[in-house]
């Protein structure tokens, strides 16, 4: 079984774009764990109401603390990690199970910010930056979502499998972090996300990274551009950082790893 852990503070039309992609898409049986931080927009009673398990916090913890509590109760063999800005695409689990039960450890789907190449990512960036246009004009509403999507991608369903006959069984270096999936004992290797940093999804990556190099009992993160989803990028983030209960203090990578290891493990090799 599939374990997809989704942290939300409010974004009530995110989740239901995010709800409606996920039933409609998914092909292996799932629970769908949701870290509600405190929502007042309706979206815990839509995540109930779906059957989620909700996990309730009164004040607003930050991702690598919400990922952590919904790891602490998730029952499947992989856990995916996701954003709620996220639509997902046709079928997009079944490459990256496949690609762990061949031998990955960590699989993340193409997207905006991460493709089979940097020509195919910068050329999805430049559509979005078109597509988006809805958006802006009016704001993050599912009509101007829905509207968005379709400017991008036409007819979603043609796309993805497009995108799937043809980068089939292909893997590249990389990560997603708005979205992926990892054996659940990963965890017990290398520990749980690391609540120090801001960059928590990089973090990760290097951390991985170090492992497979050092002891040889894990693999890279990869992308698998066979499978696709839509993230609609910042749609959940703040201009400037909320305050966080849980308040340990953040810093970046830098902070975390000198400049050589982030150069060895990191994403330019």
């Amino acid at each position: 079984m599939l374990s997809i852990i989704v942290p939300i503070h409010n974004g009530e039309a995110y989740n239901r774009l995010f709800l409606r992609s996920l039933k409609e898409y998914t092909v292996s049986d799932y629970e769908l764990i949701v870290v509600d931080n405190c929502s007042d927009d309706g979206s815990t009673q839509l995540f109930k109401d779906a059957g989620a398990v909700v996990l309730r916090n009164d004040e607003n913890y930050c991702y690598a603390c919400s990922m952590n509590q919904g790891l602490a109760v998730a029952k499947g063999e992989y856990i995916c990690f996701a954003n709620n800005d996220l639509w997902f695409g046709r079928a997009w689990d079944v490459p990256l199970v496949s690609a762990l039960g061949a031998g990955e450890w960590v699989a993340c789907p193409a997207g905006i910010e991460a493709a089979e190449s940097d020509e195919a990512k910068n050329r999805l960036r430049r559509r979005w930056g078109m597509a988006g246009l809805p958006l802006k004009v009016l704001g993050s509403t599912v009509f101007a979502l829905s509207w968005s999507l379709k400017l991008m991608y036409g007819d979603w369903d043609d796309f993805c499998e497009e995108r799937s006959s043809r980068l089939k069984d292909s893997l590249v270096n990389g990560i997603q972090g708005n979205c992926l999936i990892c054996r659940k004992e990963l965890f017990d290797l290398i520990g749980p996300w690391d609540v120090r940093t801001w960059s928590a999804d990089w973090n990760l990556y290097l951390t991985v990274s170090k492992r497979a190099e050092e002891h040889g009992d894990v693999e890279k993160v990869k992308i698998v551009p066979g499978s696709y989803v839509h993230h609609f990028i910042r749609g959940t983030a703040r201009k400037e950082y909320p305050t966080f209960a849980c308040g340990h203090i953040k810093r970046g990578l830098d902070g975390l790893w000198t400049e050589d290891d982030i150069k060895r493990y990191g994403w330019s090799k």
